[in-house]
């Protein structure tokens, strides 16, 4: 039997908290959200699909240090556990800002997500030299309640946009959780099959 979405889950409370705060400051004024929601909120995502499905293989880690040298960390990481050679290899980097506003769960412009984009490419790429991998690496950036999916492909230094299948590449975490539900399982079973690669993630695009 196919696995649920997570919509419905204890933990999509965070996904409310994103979108309203309901937290007034000592002058009356809304909260902005804060990033370590949309952090927790992602992290039981990654937990449901990688983690409990398969505690054999992957594990979820917080303020995952990227090189030996501990001065660059990744928000979110996903390890594989049995890769090549029994190695922790780090599988999928996740990337947070706090939500947009006002509202809080607009869309974020192009600009807005540069920064993290890049931030995200950047971390994907140390992940690979420091565990000088050249497999597959998945890859999120979350603003508030989107999120853009990436892979980057073995020995590239781009990253490939996932799309929906209308052809978007926003994925909304209550309106889309179908949609991130397929590609989560999806790489997590490419990932733990050792099948992973660029052509799979352009045709489910």
């Amino acid at each position: 039997m196919p696995r649920a979405t997570y919509r419905g889950l204890p933990f999509t409370k965070y996904a409310d908290k994103i979108k309203n705060p309901q937290q007034d400051d000592a002058r009356g004024g809304r909260i902005q959200s804060r990033e370590d929601v949309v952090d927790h909120l992602w992290t039981n995502i990654l937990v449901y699909y990688f983690q409990n499905p398969r505690p054999m293989t992957f594990s979820v880690e917080r303020e995952s240090y990227l090189l030996n040298n501990r001065r660059q960390k990744t928000d979110i990481a996903v390890v594989n556990l049995v890769g090549p050679d029994a190695d922790m290899q780090k599988v999928l980097n996740f990337e947070a800002k706090c939500p947009l506003g006002p509202p809080n769960n607009r869309k974020p412009t192009d600009d807005e997500r540069g920064e993290v984009r890049a931030q995200l490419r950047n971390n994907m790429g140390l992940a690979r030299r420091a565990d000088q991998s050249t497999q597959d690496i998945y890859g999120v950036v979350a603003i508030g309640t989107w999120a853009r999916l990436y892979k980057l492909p073995g020995g590239e230094t781009f990253l490939v946009p996932i799309r929906r299948c209308n052809g978007e590449f926003e994925f909304n975490v209550w309106k889309h959780h179908i949609a991130i539900q397929r590609e989560m399982t999806r790489w997590a079973r490419e990932i733990a099959e050792g099948a992973s690669s660029t052509t799979s993630a352009q045709q489910q695009a």
